[in-house]
């Protein structure tokens, strides 16, 4: 798993050492990253709807998910606006002010891909491991024009590597999500081990649930699947919103994500400098999944 976290830097790394002259094809990059996130996030709706079980057990599915979505977010803004009055990230993207109209359909836009995607989903019958196929696909195309913005953008590898604040963002990130867990424990029926490992997903949602669905069965599986999968949604809604202000907590709302899907969306409102401190912090997240959840239920 530690090794798959890591390959994912490939595609970047190839795109970093790309370097065009002609600022037109660097425009076409560009193009290209925003439809690959809208594909992304229809395949993510279109996932969504191939959920098995999800129409059984609705009750104690939406009480664990609400609970959880909760919890975890708010201990995660709180202790990263903490984090955000100690260290001070610089934002350099475009500071002018949208239009009230925009603004709203720039921040319910990616939500809109995904409805699509999951009302497609339910009139069609698609094959999860096609969807799947094709997520990662895009995923690692959009990597790449990733690299080639950074490249542009004279953004050092040095800089991503050792990145102090993307290591310190990943810790509060794990700290607030375990204490969110642990305070769930308390507070309902859920054992501590169970609620800690579903506090381990980091928005790593195809992945958390495949591994509570393991060990815990199906319902807790799919809760798993839709927690990680809302906190994403979260991210993908406040990042515009926030990362000029709280910059440590955008970044760290996005989890495990950071490094990759919700990367695009960090780099274009928050700018480049953000996002060396996105990689590592999304990276460590990444890795950290599978050995946490896997060490809690074993």
């Amino acid at each position: 798993m530690f090794l798959s976290a890591f390959l994912i830097f490939l595609p970047l790394l190839a795109g970093f050492c790309i370097k065009f002259k002609n600022t037109h094809y660097l425009s076409y990059s560009r193009k290209t990253s925003e439809y690959l996130i809208a594909g992304i996030l229809f395949l993510l709706g279109l996932n969504l709807a191939s959920l098995e079980n999800i129409t059984q057990n609705l009750g104690k599915i939406g009480t664990t998910v609400l609970c959880f979505f909760f919890v975890i977010s708010l201990l995660n803004f709180l202790t990263l606006s903490f984090l955000d009055k100690k260290i001070s990230i610089e934002t350099t993207a475009q500071r002018h002010v949208l239009p009230l109209s925009r603004l709203v359909l720039n921040t319910f836009k990616p939500i809109f891909y995904v409805i699509l995607g999951l009302c497609t989903g339910f009139l069609l019958i698609v094959k999860t491991a096609y969807i799947n196929e094709g997520m990662e696909i895009a995923l690692y195309v959009l990597l790449f024009t990733i690299g080639i913005d950074l490249r542009a953008n004279n953004i050092r590898f040095r800089d991503i590597l050792f990145n102090t604040t993307g290591i310190k963002i990943a810790v509060y990130v794990i700290i607030s999500s375990w204490l969110a867990g642990g305070l769930i424990s308390v507070v309902t029926d859920i054992p501590v081990k169970l609620a800690l490992s579903m506090s381990s997903g980091f928005g790593w949602y195809s992945l958390t649930g495949i591994l509570i669905g393991e060990h815990y069965g199906p319902v807790y599986g799919t809760a798993s699947f839709l927690v990680e999968l809302f906190r994403e949604l979260l991210a993908l809604t406040m990042i515009p919103l926030l990362i000029k202000s709280r910059p440590c907590t955008s970044i760290g709302i996005a989890g495990a994500t950071a490094m990759d899907f919700t990367l695009p969306l960090i780099q274009t409102n928050g700018g480049f400098r953000c996002v060396p401190v996105a990689l590592i912090s999304g990276f460590l997240l990444s890795a950290l999944v599978p050995v946490l959840i896997l060490s809690i239920t074993a």
